[in-house]
């Protein structure tokens, strides 16, 4: 038998850390069931099934369809991507190389590969390398190089056969971009159809290309935030709850509620939109979440002064049922945007906006880290990307023309990297989905906030009709009544 934990350890990175969503394939068309469930599209060639969604990572220049149902990793650092596929005891990276040596400033193909098989035969854990493919190509007019190679991996308790694929795309004058796949070598004719498809779908991006179009971009969401108040959203909102179960492979793993009005947070009339979710997984426990986003308008009460600020909160309860009862975790993140220094200020530089940001987990909690407890503050000048206030990046789709490809970008917090981030909001166009049967001419949108996005179709208003986020979660539209017959057993259980 395939020793998981050996593979694992293979691939050199923690793959069964965190709480990892399964991919699904994609086709040209999307069709969901009655359940939310998609479905196969019979003209669909068996080869392109063995894939999944594409994943796109613009930042780190490239996308790529992994094997479908595959679990992916977002990383940090050099390696960009990891996934791993369960039912079959397949893995693989994509990430960037760049010689060890940073005096060595150039590096040949043909180096990298001499190289790639050099390290295995110095690896005490690998015996018996076969090299079975080790050739110069050119890639989408790039220099690149494909290795393929089988080899016995001894463990403490276990050895197995492995076959490695390896494609290496010059990036620079010492810099390869690298998609590397393992797999049990049993299954080697599956493994190199899998991964020649791979391949196929691999872009490289031109970084001077999206240097330039997020430029343009940036200019568009300055444009864009130019004049906009908290008043001029209130014609925009939303006067009923919209609420979506989530779905993971096409099991539901809870649901998510979005509610958006006019209403008064610390004294201050205002916007406010509120998420409020509840997930289950398997283990037994219940992750209960709620957002609020906040953007003051700008004229108050009298008695008070001009309101120049939006702010957000996001609290997540995680309930543990076990030996001791139940036992509740909390994490908190606090947020404000600052437009413009505050009258009064003895501050010489004077930043457009001021972000401001406090995070904290309880102290048992398994997220806890000191580091969550620091404040973390951002000057920004008006000549870095505008700041997005966080209610606009829920009710944006009823604020842009979506009858014409669109793309802005804005500062945002990157709640997972503890940083400011890039995110880019795109028109992609019109495109028809079916939900239980029916047909909704959409406009597909995606928000992007590297790594990470969100794929949203919506109607000609700006409503959503559907999510899917880049870990290829689905949201689909579903009802109050639906959701309590699904989990009410498990919600019961709270104290």
């Amino acid at each position: 038998m395939f020793n998981n934990a050996l593979f694992r350890s293979l691939l050199a990175v923690s793959l069964a850390i965190g709480a990892l969503a399964l991919n699904r394939p994609a086709f040209a068309a999307i069709t969901l069931g009655p359940d939310g469930e998609e479905i196969l599209n019979d003209n669909e060639s068996k080869d392109a099934r063995l894939l999944g969604a594409e994943y796109k990572d613009e930042a780190d220049g490239f996308s790529i369809r992994p094997p479908a149902n595959s679990r992916l990793i977002q990383r940090a650092g050099l390696e960009y991507l990891s996934f791993v596929l369960d039912a079959k005891q397949w893995g693989g990276t994509v990430e960037l190389y760049v010689p060890a040596d940073r005096e060595k400033k150039t590096l040949t193909v043909e180096e990298y590969l001499k190289g790639a098989a050099l390290e295995l035969t110095k690896n005490p854990n690998f015996k018996g390398l076969q090299i079975l493919e080790s050739r110069e190509i050119m890639f989408a007019g790039k220099p690149a190089g494909k290795l393929a190679v089988s080899m016995e991996s001894a463990g403490k308790s276990a050895s197995m056969a492995v076959y490695k694929q390896q494609l290496a795309v010059q990036t620079g004058t010492n810099a390869f971009l690298v998609l590397t796949f393992f797999s049990p070598l049993t299954g080697k004719d599956e493994a190199a159809k899998t991964f020649d498809m791979m391949t196929k779908s691999l872009q490289v991006f031109d970084r001077k290309d999206i240097e330039t179009r997020r430029g343009k971009a940036i200019d568009a969401g300055r444009a864009f935030l130019t004049g906009l108040s908290a008043e001029d959203l209130t014609r925009h909102l939303s006067d009923k709850p919209q609420l979506f179960r989530i779905k993971i492979d096409n099991r539901d793993v809870g649901y998510v509620r979005f509610d958006e009005k006019e209403d008064t947070y610390l004294g201050y009339k205002g916007v406010m939109v509120v998420v409020s979710s509840r997930t289950f997984p398997e283990d037994g426990s219940i992750v209960m979440g709620m957002n609020t986003a906040f953007w003051a308008y700008k004229k108050q009460d009298p008695r008070l002064p001009d309101a120049n600020f939006s702010c957000w909160q996001n609290n997540a309860k995680t309930v543990v049922f076990g030996a001791r009862g139940q036992e509740n975790f909390w994490t908190t993140e606090l947020g404000t945007l600052q437009f413009g220094v505050p009258e009064g200020s003895d501050q010489k530089a004077k930043p457009a906006y001021i972000v401001a940001v406090d995070r904290h987990a309880d102290e048992h909690h398994p997220l806890n880290d000191p580091a969550m407890k620091t404040g973390l503050a951002w000057a920004i000048t008006d000549k870095m990307p505008p700041p997005l206030p966080k209610v606009v990046e829920y009710v944006w789709p009823r604020l842009v023309d979506l009858s014409k490809p669109t793309q802005i970008a804005f500062s945002v917090f990157n709640s997972p990297q503890s940083r400011m981030g890039l995110s880019t909001l795109t028109v992609n166009g019109a495109e028809t989905i079916t939900l239980d049967g029916r047909s909704y001419k959409t406009t597909k949108l995606t928000v992007a906030i590297d790594p990470g996005y969100t794929d949203l179709w919506v109607d000609e208003t700006g409503k959503t009709i559907m999510m899917r986020t880049s870990d290829m979660s689905t949201l689909v539209p579903t009802s109050e009544e639906r959701m309590t017959q699904m989990w009410g057993a498990r919600l019961a259980k709270l104290k």
